[in-house]
């Protein structure tokens, strides 16, 4: 497990392992002007800056399990509400999701309208 970093804080959206005043291991997500917790006692909460004592990157298997682009939204990733769309609405709902969380904001909006644009197109073909 990675060391307890107390001296600059995670990217925006980043989750990770918040170690908390009283002690308390819980998982965490950065805002930029707070954190979102997740305890077992109160499940998702808002709290500010200095809730956090120090923090941690989660291990790497949540890299690629659970990326901190798709998880803005405390307690729900992207990948449980695109799977109930086709394949086209899904895409364009992730792009939009990860906006600005993961590379260029523009390209990733472009991205959405191409996959909502080619969806009218497949249903207009379909008429």
């Amino acid at each position: 497990m990675s060391e307890w970093i107390r001296d600059t804080m995670p990217l925006v959206g980043q989750q990770v392992e918040a170690l908390n005043h009283d002690g308390d291991v819980v998982k965490a997500v950065f805002r930029g002007d707070g954190w979102s917790l997740d305890t077992d006692r109160f499940g998702w909460f808002q709290a500010p800056v200095t809730a956090v004592k120090a923090w941690r990157p989660k291990f790497v298997g949540e890299a690629v399990d659970h990326p901190p682009h798709y998880g803005q939204v405390p307690g729900i990733e992207c990948i449980q509400v695109v799977r109930h769309f086709n394949f086209n609405l899904g895409n364009a709902i992730k792009y939009i999701w990860r906006a600005g969380h993961k590379g260029d904001i523009l390209e990733d909006l472009e991205k959405a309208v191409w996959y909502i644009q080619d969806e009218i197109k497949r249903l207009k073909e379909g008429r």
